[in-house]
């Protein structure tokens, strides 16, 4: 098993420190304080905060190298886990009498919760309407673009529409975590928008550059060889030649450069 498998700040995680933040509201001061922060502590509890990893992937074979998984988040699994955290309170049979009639409300107000708790760690504006549905799915993704490519970006769309992103998170130097509201139908994963440089594309031994509207910016359907000299060196000047009469103009170095911006890679991964 490689040593990055398990993420290193959970090795060792016990499933009873997840009473800490329950333990902690005791010294809260004011009812309404404590009732906020304990429906936090559950709200993230339904994101798998303070989860320990094993506990969601058991073996390694479930998540190779340079592999993404998706998943359903099981609303049954969470409602236990809640009932879990909330059972460090009971004394006698009553208390769990009393917390079965009501974890059904607490599993609402949870849910209902978790679509705040990523702005108010950003700092950010909180949303203010409630999920428009339970229903929570992510993806576990594994591999080095973790390390190497922090600014990479996640978009999640379902039903035609972006999906709201609750949790996305590096779990480890090579393992990724993302829940979203709803159902994932595609996922696209962007390279950091700082990344836009020069580049054509490649079809075998042969370089052409798909050419841009020098009015509004935007791709066309034109596509032009890029003339090389040798030794991996593109002719600019052969090339904007071309460039020039494919668009009907004398390119500038202004032309140039606008022709050979590359927009930063995108892969797409749709539901089957």
């Amino acid at each position: 098993m490689s040593a990055s498998w398990i993420p290193r700040q959970q090795d060792f995680t016990d499933f009873f420190e997840l009473a800490e933040p329950l333990r902690k509201l005791h010294a809260t001061e004011g009812e309404e304080d404590t009732d906020a922060s304990l429906e936090e502590t559950l709200a993230m509890l339904s994101l798998l905060y303070d989860i320990p990893f094993a506990y969601l992937v058991p073996t390694e074979k479930l998540l190779a190298p340079h592999q993404i998984r998706f998943f359903y988040l099981d609303p049954n699994w969470i409602r236990v886990l809640l009932d879990g955290a909330m059972s460090l309170g009971r004394n006698v049979s009553v208390d769990k009498s009393h917390d079965s009639v009501f974890i059904e409300e607490v599993y609402r107000r949870a849910i209902e919760g978790n679509s705040r708790i990523r702005p108010r760690l950003q700092g950010k504006p909180e949303a203010q309407n409630p999920p428009s549905t339970p229903e929570c799915t992510g993806f576990l993704l594994r591999s080095p673009l973790v390390r190497g490519w922090r600014g990479l970006e996640f978009r999640a769309y379902g039903a035609g529409e972006v999906l709201a992103a609750l949790r996305l998170e590096a779990l480890s130097e090579d393992v990724l975590l993302g829940l979203y509201q709803g159902v994932i139908d595609k996922l696209e994963i962007l390279e950091p928008p700082e990344s836009f440089h020069f580049g054509f594309n490649r079809s075998g031994a042969h370089l052409s550059k798909r050419l841009r509207s020098l009015e509004e910016g935007i791709l066309t359907e034109k596509e032009v060889p890029v003339a090389e000299r040798g030794n991996r060196v593109v002719d600019f000047a052969r090339t904007a030649e071309t460039m020039g009469q494919a668009l009907g103009v004398e390119i500038t170095g202004a032309h140039m450069a606008l022709e050979m911006i590359q927009n930063p890679h995108v892969a797409v991964i749709t539901k089957k």
